[in-house]
Formats: C-alpha cells, sequence, structure tokens
C-alpha cells in the first residue's frame, strides 16, 4: 500500500502570511488555511517537490524544566536525520488519520506518530507555534505544527535500534545544539530558550 498523506499547496497555505523559521502559537491562524486547501497526496509523487508543503505535527515532550532529547544512530534509515540529536517527534499526517472533524484529522495523526515512536503516558498537549525552514531539500517539503506535550518521565523508545533517548534539563540543551536537526534547533532558539 502506498502511503498518502495530508498536504496544502505552498501559495495557499502562506497566502496570508509567509516566515522562515519559528512563529509563536497566536500570531497567525495557519490551521484554517490548512482546514479549507488539504488534500492527500502519495508521499513519493510530494516528497521531493517544494511547491507542496507536508503538514507534520512535532511533539515537544516536556517534564517540569526538562525535555526529551533524542539521538537518531547511524542505522536510521532516512539519510537526512540520521546521526542529529532532536527534542521533536512526529511525522506525516496519513489518509488513514482522517475524520470528519479537520482538528480531529491533526490530532489524530499527531497522537498516531507520536505513539510509533515511545511508549508514554501523555498529559496536556498545548499548540506551541509553526515552523517554516526552507534551508535544505528536507525541510523546504514540509511544515511543522509544533506542540508542547506533557510526559510522564518514563519512556520507552520503541525502536531502540535506530534512536535512544532522555529527559535533559532546558538549560543543558545547548550542548547538543550543533549536532541537532533544524527543526529542533529552532525550537531550541525560540521556544525553548537556548
Amino acid at each position: 500500500m502506498r502511503e498518502s498523506v495530508l498536504v496544502v499547496d505552498r501559495g495557499k497555505l502562506f497566502s496570508q502570511k509567509n516566515f522562515q523559521g519559528f512563529l509563536q502559537a497566536g500570531e497567525h491562524d495557519f490551521f484554517q488555511n490548512i482546514a479549507e486547501n488539504f488534500r492527500f497526496e502519495r508521499r513519493n509523487e510530494v516528497e521531493n517537490n517544494p511547491a507542496i508543503k507536508q503538514i507534520i505535527p512535532y511533539n515537544i515532550l516536556t517534564n517540569g524544566s526538562k525535555v526529551f532529547l533524542y539521538w537518531r544512530k547511524a542505522k536510521q534509515t532516512d539519510e537526512r536525520a540520521k546521526e542529529k540529536y532532536s527534542v521533536g517527534m512526529g511525522g506525516h499526517i496519513n489518509d488513514t488519520d482522517k475524520s470528519k472533524d479537520f482538528e480531529q484529522t491533526i490530532e489524530n495523526g499527531r497522537r498516531r506518530e507520536l505513539k510509533e515512536e515511545v511508549d508514554l503516558h501523555d498529559g496536556e498537549v498545548e499548540l506551541a507555534g509553526f515552523i517554516n525552514d526552507e534551508s535544505n531539500s528536507l525541510n523546504s517539503v514540509h511544515f511543522g505544527i509544533v506542540y508542547l506535550v506533557t510526559a510522564g518521565e518514563n519512556i520507552k523508545i520503541k525502536e531502540e535500534d535506530i534512536m535512544e533517548g532522555q529527559f535533559v534539563d532546558k538549560k543543558d540543551l545547548k550542548k547538543y545544539f550543533d549536532k541537532m536537526e533544524r527543526w529542533s534547533q529552532l525550537v531550541c532558539e525560540n521556544l525553548l530558550g537556548r
């Protein structure tokens, strides 16, 4: 079965506001642009097309003053992401996440992607902002919806052969910054305080 993912044409997504980097929640409502213009396309047909943005829920797991930081090992299959640190877990919204309610579709994708990566008991979920990064080929075809997710301390990574992780204090994230993937750097700079 070929994977179909939720996408929006770049021009429609940014018809009212365009930005580069991280934008705090409340500065613009991208949900309306997405809700009015989304469709599902085959992932292999949009993966390298910068005219189309794939929408990615991006979960930042927090516990008090700590953030879950993980390392993508050399065995990671995606060359663009391997051997990098990340503070966010997320992925594509698939057509199997579809609901009659648009916001529930986004939530279904957010939760499914998180549950594919880790076993955890999550608590409060808060919309934190959006990411649009045109700095490389991976990021130029994706648009991030950033969530802060309160999590218990006992998080178990499901694919330990390709990832490892732990909670670290926010003030210690700077030690890992240069080896982070770009979206995590943007979150650290704009949301978590680098």
